[in-house]
């Protein structure tokens, strides 16, 4: 097309035909400019597509680091709900002198709060996303939303509960080690050889429950943005599977682990022994709707979210569900786990 409007041109400069020639001159630099345009525009796209395929494969990178969060967090609850156990029986006076002596108890015994637990976020993959998505995200993108929430205020969070954690492990070994005189004993890991002051401490001083209560304190706050972090780790999981046209496993049990046990768990209950438990509501109805099991007393409703197959969480970690089915009946027990202590519930026979 260039080389027929150039001999145009020729032949009009040669007949002096100069209106003509400005014409077809005019064409060819339009058809120019016309070129450049659709190469920048085809560039342009290739370019978009090639950094949406990059944002793809880091939304994939994200969502493997999240996949590894959920299991950590997973685990920190493990470890919560046995240490738990362990303060409960501390702070009740249920040890004994041979479990201290023979160290009975969880992965870490009855020295638990001598031992602290990490939550470790890795954003490598988060900042990368950011790099890439510029400030091209819309201010209403769900997932870049709440990828930020989770990646810069609650992982703060985290970080500043897991040195909390840390501090507290240390005041309570550095206690010992300037206060004690047995401690290069219990150090060297021989109890048994330990004299009665060691056993006084442990059984009778109220100072070491304060150290406990201080330490279970931390813990769990450590493992309440924990486990809020597991519960948008999962969402966001999922909306990336969605953006990505992928299904997401995670998602999906989580999902039939509800369904599957939702119907077991679905009824009325009611508070046993309120005489014991009188800051509890009487009356709780579990249901489920929506693919996600709820907790109301009537007048305010929450979602649970499982841990296990009987073992569920609030979004704060305020209380713990924990659902037990029971052979010799149809009507299942549930125990509440909270800061005043375990309430059992009953489940309704219709």
């Amino acid at each position: 097309m260039i080389k027929f409007f150039r001999q145009i041109r020729l032949k009009s400069m040669e007949n002096n035909k100069t209106s003509r020639y400005l014409k077809y001159a005019i064409g060819e630099i339009i058809l120019v400019v016309i070129g450049i345009l659709i190469a920048l525009q085809i560039n342009n796209w290739n370019s978009e597509r090639q950094r949406q395929r990059n944002i793809n494969a880091v939304l994939k990178e994200i969502q493997t680091d999240l996949q590894k969060n959920i299991l950590k967090a997973s685990e920190l609850f493990d470890g919560y709900i046995g240490k738990d156990s362990l303060y409960q029986m501390v702070n009740n006076n249920k040890l004994t002198k041979e479990d201290y002596m023979y160290n009975k108890g969880d992965l870490y015994g009855v020295y638990f709060a001598y031992w602290y637990a990490t939550y470790e976020i890795s954003d490598n993959a988060y900042l990368k996303y950011k790099g890439l998505i510029g400030d091209n995200s819309s201010a209403n993108d769900t997932l870049t939303n709440m990828l930020d929430n989770m990646f810069v205020p609650l992982k703060t969070n985290i970080e500043v509960f897991e040195k909390r954690l840390q501090n507290t492990v240390y005041e309570n070994i550095d206690y010992l080690a300037k206060n004690k005189d047995w401690y290069y004993k219990w150090n060297a890991s021989s109890p048994s050889l330990l004299d009665t002051d060691y056993l006084e401490f442990y059984l009778k001083d109220e100072f070491y429950k304060n150290q406990v209560a201080v330490y279970i304190n931390d813990y769990l706050n450590l493992v309440r943005d924990a486990q809020t972090f597991r519960i948008q780790a999962l969402q966001v999981s999922q909306l990336i599977a969605n953006r990505l046209g992928e299904s997401d496993n995670l998602y999906k049990d989580q999902v039939f682990t509800q369904e599957t046990f939702a119907n077991d768990l679905i009824g009325d209950y009611t508070l046993q022994k309120p005489e014991l438990s009188t800051k509890e509501d009487k009356q709780l109805q579990v249901t489920y709707k929506n693919q996600q099991v709820f907790i109301s007393n009537g007048n305010k409703e929450i979602p649970l979210y499982p841990h296990s197959n009987s073992l569920y969480y609030g979004s704060n970690l305020q209380q713990v569900f924990k659902f037990i089915s029971n052979n010799d009946s149809k009507s299942p027990t549930l125990i509440i786990i909270n800061e005043s202590g375990h309430h059992e519930y009953h489940k309704s026979i219709n």
